[in-house]
């Protein structure tokens, strides 16, 4: 998702946001709250080659990313029937995967995109902080701006 802001247009991209076209368009809520309505998205916001110039000029721009730093945890496995004492299913754990997620995950894809990435935040300093270095040095990020707090549990979800 591409979200267009005034910052954006400011920036030097082109013509000031508020001309460009509807790209992310959020719920607006009408009747109390009740219900709600999409706004119409041009068809011309995700023509190609706009999208190629925009991400084209990601390469080698120096891009502060700020935010958490947590690893996605996933479970794999076969569910063969719903628990009796709750409407939830029983899962028969299989394997486990973990994946970049909060705010190293926007790094990563900025990376992948052709920009430096700085990365700043907080992990915990555990094995899980580990995984997330390991990750990060794999997908060309800059982990210098990163701290490692041992009061605290690296995020997982």
């Amino acid at each position: 998702m591409i979200v267009v802001t005034t910052a954006v247009g400011a920036s030097g991209w082109g013509a000031p946001a508020a001309t460009w076209p509807a790209v992310f368009c959020p719920l607006v809520l009408a009747g109390g709250g009740r219900g709600g309505y999409l706004c119409h998205m041009s068809a011309t916001a995700f023509a190609l080659s706009s999208l190629e110039t925009i991400v084209g000029r990601f390469a080698g721009r120096r891009l502060m990313v700020l935010g958490d730093l947590m690893l996605d945890h996933y479970l794999w496995g076969r569910c063969e029937r719903i628990s009796p004492e709750a409407p939830v299913p029983v899962v028969d754990i299989e394997r486990e995967s973990s994946s970049l997620g909060g705010a190293g995950n926007v790094a990563a894809n900025l990376a992948a995109l052709g920009a430096e990435p700085v990365l700043v935040g907080v992990m915990g300093d555990d094995p899980r902080a580990q995984q997330l270095l390991d990750a990060f040095t794999e997908r060309g990020v800059n982990t210098r701006t990163l701290v490692r707090d041992r009061t605290r549990p690296t995020t997982i979800k």
